[in-house]
C-alpha cells in the first residue's frame, strides 16, 4: 500500500467516525433502534460499532417519514461537529450531494412488498387498504408514485 493510499484510507476512516451510530441514527429519525435495525440499512463497521453514512440516514428518514428532512440534516451535521469537527465539511458535502440527486428527479424505488405486511400491523384496515392500493398502482417496477389516495 502506498503512502497516498494509506492516507486516503485513513481520511475515509476519520470521516466515518463523524457518522452516527445505528442507535444515534435511530434517535435522529425518531424510531427505536430495533426498528431501524430490522430495516437492515447499509452500515459501516468502525471498531465494534455500526455507523450509518449521512446518505443512508436520509434514505431511512424518507422511509420512516417521522422528521422533516432538513431537521435530519441539521442533526447529522451536529453529530459530525460533536464527534469529529474536522469532518463536518465532508458530511455537509455528502448531504448536499444527496439533496442534489433527490431534486434532480431521480426515481424513488418502490419498497419491497414485505413493507406492506409491516404497514398492515400498524394501520387501521381502511387506511391500510388505501396504502395497498397506491402501492399496487405504482408506475411500474422500481417506482412508487401516483395520485394520493382519496
Amino acid at each position: 500500500m502506498t503512502t497516498t493510499a494509506a492516507g486516503t484510507e485513513r481520511a475515509a476512516l476519520q470521516i466515518q467516525l463523524a457518522y452516527p451510530t445505528l442507535r444515534k441514527a435511530a434517535e435522529i429519525l425518531g424510531v427505536d433502534a430495533s426498528t431501524l435495525s430490522r430495516r437492515k440499512p447499509r452500515s459501516i463497521e468502525v471498531g465494534s460499532q455500526k455507523r450509518l453514512a449521512p446518505r443512508t440516514v436520509m434514505v431511512e428518514a424518507a422511509y420512516f417519514n417521522r422528521r422533516d428532512p432538513a431537521d435530519v440534516e441539521v442533526a447529522l451535521i451536529e453529530v459530525a461537529e460533536e464527534q469529529l469537527p474536522e469532518a463536518r465539511e465532508a458530511v455537509e458535502e455528502e448531504l448536499t450531494a444527496y439533496t442534489r440527486e433527490r431534486s434532480s428527479g431521480e426515481v424513488i424505488p418502490k419498497p419491497d412488498s414485505d413493507w406492506l405486511e409491516e404497514a398492515r400491523s400498524f394501520l387501521p384496515d381502511a387506511l391500510f387498504d388505501q396504502v395497498r392500493d397506491v402501492y399496487d398502482r405504482a408506475d411500474g417496477p422500481g417506482r412508487l408514485s401516483g395520485p394520493a389516495p382519496n
